[in-house]
Formats: structure tokens, C-alpha cells, sequence
């Protein structure tokens, strides 16, 4: 058996089929020529790269959530340090 180069178009759509739902991994595998085992790489490929991102932006908002609560509690401590030295 001789090795079938796949390219890109065919495997970024097998794998946009498997991650919308259109299909399980070994029929949209079958449908696109690629072997499951790849196929199942390239899947796990995208969703870590999606979850990556994620959670880098909900790492973002949090952190500048804390930024503003933080600068509201300074805030606040500034203001009874100066009701007790005025």
C-alpha cells in the first residue's frame, strides 16, 4: 500500500465536520480518505488550540476584573486613612 498525500483543505474540512457534529470521527475519516488515528490528532489538535485560547481571554477578563477591584479597595483605603489623620 502506498502513502496518499492528504491536503489541507481536506483535512482542515474533515476536521471542521468532526468538531460541528456532522458526522463520528471514523465516518467523516472514511469520507475524506484520512485514517482515524490522524484524524483523531488533528481533532484534538484544534480543540486544544481553541481551549488554549479560551482560556487565555478568560484569564484576561479576570485579571483586569481584579485590576479594577483592586483599585476600589485601594480607593477606599485611601479614603478612611485620610478621615483618621484629618
Amino acid at each position: 500500500m502506498g502513502l496518499k498525500a492528504i491536503n489541507d483543505e481536506a483535512k482542515a474540512t474533515a476536521v471542521g465536520e468532526v468538531l460541528a457534529g456532522l458526522g463520528t470521527l471514523s465516518s467523516v475519516a472514511r469520507r475524506h480518505g484520512i485514517s482515524i488515528g490522524y484524524l483523531s490528532i488533528l481533532v484534538s489538535r484544534a480543540r486544544d488550540a481553541v481551549e488554549t485560547k479560551a482560556k487565555k481571554s478568560a484569564l484576561k477578563r479576570k485579571d483586569s476584573t481584579g485590576i479594577s477591584n483592586l483599585e476600589v479597595r485601594v480607593h477606599k483605603l485611601e479614603q478612611k486613612i485620610n478621615r483618621i489623620f484629618k
